[in-house]
């Protein structure tokens, strides 16, 4: 979308897209305020955008939501500049709609992944084994009661806070997933400085690389430690 914008705040000029994406024809656009299709609550934001250029700055990029004629919003992406001499400002929008609910889309999906993770004390994550670097979820921090950290450094804290006696089984397992390339399941404890200990359940799957050699593994964890105890309590009364 393009337009001239003259230094009253009217739409001076605009080109088709306008109307195929705003919906109004081109009388209902020339010499209206621009101000008058924004949203309410973007009012504020684009008053102090477009100030910025008052205050010198040659371009200015931003975006807003502008109401169509059906009444639905569209999100604009805006770069807009002042002609020295007239004042007026000759602006370039794209229209981001999809790509800003495609992103919101992704957020909600995300917070509905953590949110889930949460509940079930499932944690994700994925690890590199040529470098080393370590990517988890965020219901993998809570469990691990880490803040987040590089990937880089994660491999470190995370062996740091498992059981000294599982470090051993552990890294035969790792072993054993590199040489025969198979899904693994492990149970381990770790363990936090106040001496607290948590029961954790891990699966995981190796990935190759196109020379058949292990280079990544992924899979989740899950805090088990209620269960477990249960178990254990179950094994003494049966015991007793």
């Amino acid at each position: 979308l393009v337009c001239i914008a003259n230094v009253d705040g009217l739409f001076y000029k605009v080109n088709p897209a306008f109307t195929t994406v705003l919906g109004y024809s081109q009388a209902e656009l020339e010499g209206s305020p621009f101000v008058n299709f924004v949203h309410p609550d973007d009012l504020a934001s684009t008053y102090h955008e477009v100030e910025k250029l008052s205050n010198g700055e040659m371009t200015i990029s931003f975006e807003n939501r502008y109401i169509c004629k059906n009444g639905k919003y569209v999100v604009l992406s805006w770069n807009t500049s002042p002609d020295p001499v007239t004042g007026n400002l000759y602006c370039i929008a794209r229209n981001v709609t999809k790509e800003k609910e495609a992103e919101q889309s992704l957020i909600d999906g995300n917070r509905l992944l953590d949110e889930s993770q949460s509940i079930a004390k499932i944690g994700s994550w994925k690890f590199d084994l040529l470098t080393n670097d370590l990517v988890w979820s965020e219901g993998h921090y809570r469990i691990f009661e880490l803040d987040r950290m590089p990937t880089d450094q994660l491999y470190e804290a995370y062996r740091s806070r498992v059981h000294k006696d599982d470090l051993a089984k552990l890294d035969k397992v790792s072993r054993n997933v590199n040489k025969t390339g198979k899904d693994f399941k492990i149970k381990y404890r770790i363990v936090f400085p106040d001496q607290r200990v948590k029961h954790i359940l891990e699966i995981g799957q190796p990935f190759k690389n196109e020379n058949g050699e292990v280079t990544e593994l992924k899979g989740i964890i899950q805090d088990i430690t209620e269960i477990t105890m249960a178990e254990k309590k179950i094994i003494q009364k049966s015991k007793e």
